[in-house]
């Protein structure tokens, strides 16, 4: 069996169909039980069964097994990652302590990763967040030049925050493991971002860029309409409108009697300027 060829036989714990990367993907996680297993020889043996609801893969964007063209690129959707996004304190506690992974932290948000494969172009990530959207993401063999800080020259300090494995399923080049916790520090570069990732054992680089949620759609098959994807927007209905319009009015009546008469015209006429607005914003999906 040589390696990068794609290995498919039934999961010794539940008997659903499972596939690998033979050689690339030492581990798989079964997409229908969630059994950890070991796929580093010819056959899957299992490690540990883990239970995995059914919700879990529901509530993925990017089905596991997708095929999609993306930068000229053909992809598969091997593997996808549940993060909850932890405060950047309690991420170093646990990365110093292990035994603390478990403990109740409260997350702070989440984001999944979706990890993609060509046989021609080697491993790729999206990632789906629910407030910034879609990136393109690529881990860098190379560090950025760093300055006497170990930051990126040239580039402005984000955000530091932790991720811990909320769940993971599919196949992935690493040994992944719930509670698996990261530590992230984001630095801006242009329309990008530049991140260090720390654990305990690895220290590494990546980059990615935003990417819009329709090119996504696009390229995998999917339907255009996603939570995550903040360029799309709902329509105002017309009962809305009038309701805003109205709390408008109600709310600015007494500044209206109130007003001495060389302010009223002023007054009078940004109210108008509002409220034609707010009536405008049901209409624009008609025009």
């Amino acid at each position: 069996s040589l390696k990068g060829e794609r290995h498919s036989e039934n999961c010794p714990h539940c008997g659903s169909p499972i596939q690998w990367i033979h050689g690339i993907t030492p581990t798989v996680l079964c997409p229908s039980c969630g059994s950890d297993l070991d796929t580093s020889g010819l056959t899957a043996q299992l490690i540990a069964a883990n239970q995995m609801r059914e919700a879990q893969q529901d509530s993925l964007t990017l089905p596991l097994g997708k095929h999609g063209k993306l930068n000229n690129h053909h992809y598969t959707v091997i593997g996808a990652v549940r993060q909850d996004e932890i405060e950047s304190i309690d991420a170093r506690r646990i990365l110093n302590n292990p035994s603390l992974a478990k403990m109740g932290i409260i997350p702070q948000g989440w984001w999944i990763e979706y990890l993609l494969y060509s046989p021609q172009h080697g491993f790729a990530w999206l990632i789906e967040t629910p407030n910034e959207g879609w990136s393109v993401s690529e881990t860098l063999t190379h560090f950025p030049y760093l300055n006497t800080h170990l930051q990126p020259q040239g580039c402005s300090p984000l955000y530091a925050y932790g991720g811990r494995v909320s769940y993971a399923c599919g196949a992935f080049y690493w040994h992944i493991r719930a509670n698996d916790v990261t530590l992230y520090q984001d630095y801006q570069q242009g329309k990008s971002k530049l991140c260090a990732e720390s654990t305990r054992t690895e220290w590494a680089w990546s980059k990615s860029t935003p990417i819009a949620f329709s090119h996504i759609a696009q390229a995998f098959g999917l339907s255009h309409t996603n939570e995550s994807d903040n360029t799309q927007s709902e329509p105002i209905t017309r009962s809305l409108r009038f309701l805003l319009i109205s709390v408008f009015v109600v709310l600015n009546l007494p500044t209206w009697f109130l007003a001495s008469s060389d302010d009223l015209e002023v007054i009078f006429t940004v109210s108008i300027i509002v409220i034609m607005q707010l009536y405008r914003m049901g209409n624009k999906d008609k025009d």
